[in-house]
């Protein structure tokens, strides 16, 4: 007598499971599409506004000098070495923890100097660095796939240059390093040059998600084609709640004497030099309607690494998250129908439907929790409840065809 119901139990169950598959296969491909990556791309965008922000006055450990009433700035018109100099050798003496420009120092395409005054100025970095423990590092954009020794002109400023590329179009990355074609050295990025000289390991994950999260330490190395070559990089998300904070709390200057005045704001700080104004380097960032200057990105990117790292679930992880999610509800629903088989007015059609939506909503929610409290970004996570909203009526037209 009970050998039909739990037939038609398992029978439900390989139904459920087999759509299950379905779904997942279209998910993966879907995830590959241009529609599929914007639709990735909005999550990302929507879990960024639920991040904790904090009011302008909260101190952080990153602060923008910006230069940009400094005449030049141009590759035709480099900003004035003599200019530079003298507001490294002040910001020196107010003991930052150590100091990036975000200024491409590259060579000229053709060959040569970008400024006569380049070796001087290099020499001047070098000297601050060995002699006064102060890390300095000076920003590569053309050269960034030239040999090492070709960075900064010469090989002896190599440990001087850091790169200050971000995933384009889209910036919700920065490209933590870069190893350029036939080279076994790599050039870090800024964010990560200065991180590193702020504490001595990035932070960590809580220890029982890290297993399904992409470790920011040992990020995956990929290889990808930048500007027709092909590099091996690294990259990491970019946590840009602060922005706003960061360029709140810049400070302007032309001259030294505006770095004594505010001497207490660069003591201990990462302080990373560049154009807020007055600048052609305008980047989008989701979530913003105006794009912003570079040198704002490249702080945002040194906080994310020293204060508040952004992870993202593996692929493992999502596809273990894709099948489990529906295999839970797939058995819920099996068991109160199994134990209610005998009531023919039961409605489990309706119960399943809830039983969906209920998770629905917990994705949505568990969402919103994992990046406000453990920095975890699910990308795929309105890709996850479309798929859900989908699983019981294809779930039906599939148990409906092999019935017959």
């Amino acid at each position: 007598m009970n050998t039909k119901p739990i037939f038609q139990t398992f029978v439900f169950i390989g139904v459920g499971l087999l759509t299950t598959l379905i779904l997942l296969g279209v998910k993966v491909v879907f995830e590959q599409t241009g529609p599929g990556q914007r639709l990735e791309l909005y999550g990302y965008e929507m879990l960024q506004s639920y991040l904790p922000d904090f009011a302008s006055r909260v101190q952080m450990p990153v602060i923008v000098l910006d230069i940009g009433k400094l005449e030049g700035g141009t590759d035709e018109h480099p900003t004035p070495r003599d200019k530079l100099q003298d507001i490294l050798q002040a910001l020196v003496k107010t003991n930052p923890k150590a100091i990036a420009l975000d200024i491409d120092f590259s060579p000229k395409d053709e060959g040569g100097w970008q400024d006569d005054r380049d070796p001087d100025f290099f020499n001047t970095c070098l000297t601050i660095k060995e002699e006064q423990r102060i890390p300095i590092f000076l920003g590569v954009e053309r050269s960034i796939e030239s040999p090492p020794d070709a960075w900064l002109g010469l090989d002896k400023y190599k440990s001087l240059a850091v790169g200050m590329r971000f995933q384009f179009p889209n910036t919700n990355k920065v490209i933590l390093w870069t190893r350029p074609p036939d080279s076994k050295e790599v050039i870090p990025s800024l964010s990560l040059a200065l991180a590193q000289t702020y504490r001595e390991t990035l932070p960590a994950p809580n220890y029982l998600l890290a297993p399904m999260l992409e470790e920011i330490n040992a990020y995956p190395s990929r290889i990808e084609n930048l500007d027709q070559s092909e590099f091996t990089v690294a990259k990491s998300l970019v946590n840009y709640s602060m922005l706003e904070a960061i360029e709140s709390q810049s400070l302007a200057t032309v001259s030294p004497t505006s770095i004594y005045e505010h001497k207490e704001n660069f003591k201990d700080k990462l302080v990373v030099i560049g154009r807020i104004r007055e600048t052609r380097d305008l980047i989008p960032v989701i979530g913003r309607d105006k794009d912003i200057p570079g040198v704002l990105l490249q702080a945002s990117a040194v906080y994310s690494l020293v204060k508040f790292p952004l992870y993202e679930f593996t692929h493992k992880a999502r596809i273990s998250i894709d099948i489990l999610l529906p295999v839970f509800l797939l058995i819920f629903v099996a068991l109160i129908r199994y134990r209610n088989r005998k009531n023919n007015d039961y409605n489990w059609h309706l119960k399943q439907w809830i039983a969906f939506i209920a998770v629905i909503i917990l994705v949505f929610v568990g969402g919103i929790i994992l990046v406000r409290e453990a920095g975890i970004i699910w990308f795929d996570f309105l890709i996850v409840i479309i798929g859900l909203l989908i699983h019981p009526l294809l779930e039906k037209k599939i148990g409906t065809i092999l019935s017959r």
